[in-house]
């Protein structure tokens, strides 16, 4: 007859491996509110800049204000200017530049319970964008942009950064201590059973 250690030593990493799989890969398509976030972000840098006529032998500056996140805000729109062949900087002089100005008013990630086990998240940015001309300083809005984008999911990832607060659904310390706690709970039944059984 196999010794109980053994076959407690035997079945744990199987339970263990299979608990990690279920609880982290049973949601493939859950992506984070961060790179909701970036996308949305990037969408509104594509349509603003599309609105002004820079002059593409000149830098032109970025400045971002306004609420979290400024640097992801930052990047969408040199990332945007790059691809069309612009160069950007990051500048805290407000120098003769040609430049974009963005106001973060908005970033908000809302999530509603549905039933029992489905939750719908909503995440939602609001920018506002001037552009300033070169040769006499005057300045053009562009616009207030908009993107919300809904999702639904048993559970939703934690942001990778902080600026949602506690906004999320899970936080990161839930998700980290969840498994061990369960893992306890595994070998403490598995223990109870073999010891009941001798």
């Amino acid at each position: 007859m196999i010794p109980h250690y053994r076959l407690f030593l035997y079945f744990f990493p199987i339970i263990v491996f299979g608990f990690f799989d279920i609880a982290y890969s049973n949601d493939p398509e859950n992506i984070s509110s961060t790179a909701i976030v970036r996308s949305q972000l990037q969408s509104m840098a594509e349509e603003a800049v599309e609105k002004f006529e820079f002059n593409p032998h000149s830098n032109i500056a970025v400045f971002v204000d306004g609420e979290e996140p400024r640097s992801l805000a930052e990047n969408a729109f040199i990332d945007v200017l790059k691809n069309k062949n612009y160069t950007a900087i990051l500048t805290s002089e407000k120098k003769n530049y040609q430049s974009l100005q963005i106001s973060i008013l908005n970033v908000s990630v809302k999530i509603r319970q549905l039933a029992e086990k489905l939750s719908e998240r909503t995440v939602q940015t609001v920018i506002e964008v001037k552009a300033k001309k070169e040769n006499d300083g005057a300045v053009v809005m562009l616009g207030t942009f908009q993107r919300q984008t809904r999702d639904t999911a048993e559970t939703f990832v934690s942001p990778q950064i902080g600026f949602f607060g506690g906004n999320e659904e899970e936080s990161v310390i839930q998700r980290i201590l969840t498994p061990f706690i369960v893992i306890g709970g595994i070998i403490t039944i598995i223990y109870l059973l073999f010891t009941v059984r001798s």
